[in-house]
C-alpha cells in the first residue's frame, strides 16, 4: 500500500448561540416534563419506588382507606390504576423509611 501524508486538517464551525441555548431549554424541559415531574404514577412505577409486586401495591396502597378517601388513587380511561404523583409521597413516606428520589 501507498502510504498518504499527514496533512494538517482545520475545520471551523460556527453554531448560533441562541438557537442552540433555545434547543438546549427545550429539550431540558421535555426530559423534566417526561421524567422528572409526572402527574401521574402508573403500577409500574409504583414497582419501581416500593420495590413490591403488583398484588402488594393493591392490598396496601390501592385498597386503603386513606388512598381511597383522598382520591390517590384511581383507574384511568383504559381501566389502569393510576396515582397522584404528587399527593401519593406523603403516603408513601410513611409506609417505607428507605424510599428512593422520585
Amino acid at each position: 500500500m501507498i502510504k498518504q501524508p499527514e496533512l494538517p486538517l482545520t475545520v471551523k464551525v460556527q453554531v448560533d448561540d441562541r438557537y442552540m441555548e433555545k434547543y438546549a431549554r427545550e429539550y431540558l424541559n421535555e426530559l423534566f416534563d417526561k421524567y422528572l415531574k409526572p402527574e401521574w404514577l402508573t403500577i409500574a412505577d409504583m414497582e419501581k419506588i416500593t420495590r413490591r409486586k403488583r398484588a402488594w401495591i393493591m392490598d396496601y396502597i390501592v385498597y386503603d382507606p386513606y388512598v381511597r378517601n383522598n382520591k390517590l388513587a384511581k383507574r384511568d380511561t383504559d381501566g389502569k390504576w393510576i396515582f397522584d404523583a404528587e399527593k401519593i409521597r406523603p403516603f408513601l413516606n410513611r409506609l417505607f423509611n428507605d424510599l428512593p428520589d422520585y
